[in-house]
């Protein structure tokens, strides 16, 4: 299991500037006033580690001013991985991020993963805590689930209502916050091969694509072998070489018995000299007969590409005219909707409902709305006109590979009743009808051993693509025997790891709230349930949610094997109305992470209000924050004042 620790948080700007002191493992508090910088110091944390921060963006409605109005600012990191110092440098809206570990070898990664970034920050981290970066399908979308959707049960940040156990999506549309991306989050931070069960899962659909490309590839070149029988025996490889070899041995003899009827011929006739350039032709015309053929074969296997690629193509004009009707119906993507009443706003193009401008197009997305499907949709059905332009041309190109086997076909015809003219005008000792059946008789094996190579050729390539084919599915039943297997072992595993999430959780609740008798989580969705789903007021919200961050943290302390990075954000925890006596109580449960994280890496970073914590934590505040010592302090140049220095400006927030 991977862990990380934060040692230091640094803001640099040419305005402002801040630098924590040095934070150590288990329990770190950050304290002060309202409005002096709590949310901001945790909000620093999660930007560096790829997150989305509203008000670090000018286009936000509400932002953060000294941040915002800052220049050349970036935040800085110097956190553990595993034990391994690294730097992670953010610049404010900038999405990469600098790593920077000890050797020096810097790598500058972006966040958002696209066409082009196939390698982002996300892998990057995932992969030195041990988490596999898992590929989801969902219908006809699939995603790869981002470091950033781990931090929703890493980051406990101020939720307003937190009945919402998760920490919001960063790009909150229905696929991101949906049900099943939730419960893969719990699946991989809390089981132990939920990440392996998903790739095992992604593979398996990849090769299903691949199984069906490849037999459709196979079917058509079964129907370009059988329009290439036509009447002739149904043999395989094995024979067809066999009937070649006999039909070239037949080729020879008969041109030795044709050598051997002109043996009493005249010497330098002028016809025996004209019969040999027409039968010259008769072979070239050949050739390039052969040549068209083989080009009508390859013809009908683009064709058939193209009718398949038209095919799926359709499909998923389909399925998106399904999509565009569902959001008909529904309104499931409208980009016109308070967030808030729900009700629809007159928006202006390229304005959020808010009224600033908006620039999505450089943040991660997981859902288009209806113009952008719109647009989707007639960008689909553009490519079906080229695809049809593109069957047009291939038809065309095969009329005129015929037309030009016809021509050839004919021209031959002509130039063999030439030959049978001037053969009739040979001398009389040389048997001319005899030479004309052994003529007929090569070029029809001639023309026989063109078929047979052709088809030689075909059988060969199918009986490569049945190999593919065949090995392709053995692939695909392994990976589902695989898949299967974890599945099993992954739900065991995880059915298990909520046993002991219930009994933790439990023994944090009922110490908690005093009129909480038995806590558990549902298995199908992992969300709490409280006296059996009994209603509770709001202000016991807090606790539920608080107790359930806590239980995933010290989840992960017991079991060697659970992927949650022993890590855990606690931005405040005074929302929904919550009693001090319930809050003291919560907080007091972090003792019971200490009895379990004995000699283990883990970190938990607390913000809250001044003394808002129990007294034996007084130890643990590594920084206190009042209205006259903010978090952000103010960039002055050194200042003389009749020889002593000028006295800093006020921090700010």
């Amino acid at each position: 299991m991977g862990n990380s620790l934060i040692n230091k948080v640094r803001y640099i700007g040419t305005k402002y500037n801040f630098e924590s002191p040095q934070l150590s493992k288990g329990l770190n508090i950050l304290e002060g006033s309202n409005g002096s910088g709590k949310s901001t110091f945790m909000n620093l944390i999660y930007y560096g580690l790829s997150g989305t921060v509203p008000e670090f963006r000018t286009s936000n409605k509400e932002t953060h001013i000294e941040i915002t109005g800052d220049t050349e600012n970036f935040v800085e990191l110097d956190i553990l991985i595993n034990d391994v110092p690294f730097l992670l440098q953010r610049y404010i809206n900038r999405n990469d991020i600098n790593i920077i570990p000890t050797d020096g070898n810097v790598k500058i990664l972006p966040i958002n993963r696209s066409k082009n970034e196939k390698y982002i920050f996300s892998d990057w981290i995932l992969e030195a805590l041990g988490i596999t970066a898992v590929e989801i399908f969902q219908g006809v979308n699939h995603f790869t689930i981002n470091f950033r959707d781990l931090l929703r049960l890493i980051f406990h940040d101020q939720e307003p209502n937190p009945r919402k156990i998760y920490k919001a999506a960063d790009f909150d549309n229905i696929i991101a916050d949906s049900e099943l991306v939730r419960k893969i989050i719990f699946q991989l931070l809390v089981g132990k091969s939920f990440s392996e069960y998903y790739s095992s899962l992604a593979k398996q659909k990849e090769a299903e694509k691949d199984v069906s490309v490849k037999k459709a590839l196979l079917d058509e070149y079964i129907m370009i072998s059988r329009s290439l029988k036509e009447n002739d025996d149904d043999l395989n490889l094995t024979f067809l070489l066999k009937d070649l070899e006999e039909r070239e041995e037949q080729y020879k003899r008969l041109q030795e018995y044709r050598a051997s009827l002109k043996v009493d011929r005249p010497a330098s006739t002028a016809s025996f000299g004209e019969i040999s350039r027409l039968k010259t032709d008769i072979l070239n015309n050949e050739i390039r007969l052969n040549t068209l053929q083989r080009k009508e074969a390859d013809s009908y296997e683009e064709l058939s590409k193209l009718y398949q690629l038209k095919e799926n193509l359709i499909l998923e004009v389909t399925q998106i005219k399904k999509i565009i009707h569902s959001h008909d119906k529904l309104s499931l993507f409208s980009a016109d909707t308070c967030p808030y009443c729900l009700r629809l706003v007159d928006r202006q193009e390229g304005h959020c409902v808010c009224g600033n401008k908006v620039d999505e197009d450089q943040y991660e997305r997981f859902f288009y709305n209806s113009d952008e499907y719109l647009q989707i949709f007639k960008a689909k059905q553009k490519t079906v006109e080229t695809i049809d332009l593109a069957i047009k041309s291939a038809q065309e190109t095969q009329i005129q590979l015929q037309s030009g086997k016809a021509e050839l076909n004919q021209q031959n015809e002509l130039l063999k009743n030439e030959i049978k003219t001037l053969l009739r005008d040979v001398d009389s000792g040389i048997d001319t009808a005899q030479l004309n059946r052994v003529d007929d008789q090569i070029l029809a094996t001639r023309e026989k051993i063109g078929v047979l190579n052709r088809r030689i050729e075909v059988e060969r390539k199918l009986e490569s693509l049945q190999k593919q084919y065949d090995q392709a599915v053995r692939g695909l039943d392994t990976l589902r025997d695989t898949t299967n297997a974890l599945a099993i072992t992954s739900h065991a595993d995880i059915r298990t790891k909520v046993d002991e999430f219930n009994l933790t959780y439990n023994d944090f609740m009922i110490n908690t709230l005093k009129n909480c008798r038995i806590a558990r989580i549902d298995m199908d969705d992992y969300m709490p349930v409280i006296n059996n789903g009994e209603y509770r007021e709001a202000s016991s919200t807090v606790p539920i949610r608080l107790m359930y961050y806590l239980t995933l943290l010290k989840t992960s302390l017991k079991n060697s094997d659970s992927k949650y990075p022993k890590f855990l954000l606690i931005d405040t925890p005074e929302t929904a109305g919550i009693d001090a006596e319930n809050l003291m109580k919560g907080l007091s449960q972090l003792t019971k992470l200490e009895d379990e994280g004995n000699n283990q890496n883990y970190q938990v970073i607390l913000s809250t209000a001044i003394q808002k914590y129990p007294e034996i934590y007084k130890d643990k505040v590594f920084l206190t924050l009042t209205d006259d010592h903010r978090l952000l302090k103010k960039v002055t140049p050194p200042k003389t004042t009749g020889g002593q220095p000028a006295s800093p400006e006020p921090s700010v927030n």
